[in-house]
C-alpha cells in the first residue's frame, strides 16, 4: 500500500496503526492468503526518503480480529447489517 506522508527522523514509527487492518482487508479481498502485506512510505517533506514495512502474519492475523470487531461496532451504531453479516 502506498502511502504519502510527512515524515519527521525524530519520530517512528512512519507508519500508523490503521495501515496494517487496511492491508489485511486488501489481503482478504484479494483471496491470496500469501499475498504480500507492505507499507510503502513517500516522505513528502523529503523526496529522497521511501521507507518500507512488511506486516508479519501474526500482526496481520490480530489486526483481522480488530477490524472485524470494529466492523460490527461500526454496523451496530449505524443500525446496519450488511449481508452475511451477524452482529
Amino acid at each position: 500500500d502506498l502511502k504519502n506522508r510527512k515524515v519527521n527522523p525524530k519520530y517512528s514509527p512512519f507508519y500508523e496503526t490503521s495501515d496494517c487492518p487496511q492491508l489485511w482487508a486488501y489481503r482478504t479481498a484479494s483471496e491470496n492468503p500469501k499475498a504480500a502485506c507492505v507499507s510503502i512510505v513517500l516522505a513528502s517533506n523529503d523526496s529522497s526518503k521511501l521507507m518500507t514495512r512488511v506486516w508479519e502474519d501474526d500482526e496481520l492475523y490480530q489486526a483481522g480480529i480488530a477490524f472485524n470487531a470494529l466492523l460490527r461496532v461500526w454496523a451496530w451504531v449505524k443500525g446496519y447489517t450488511p449481508p452475511g453479516m451477524k452482529l
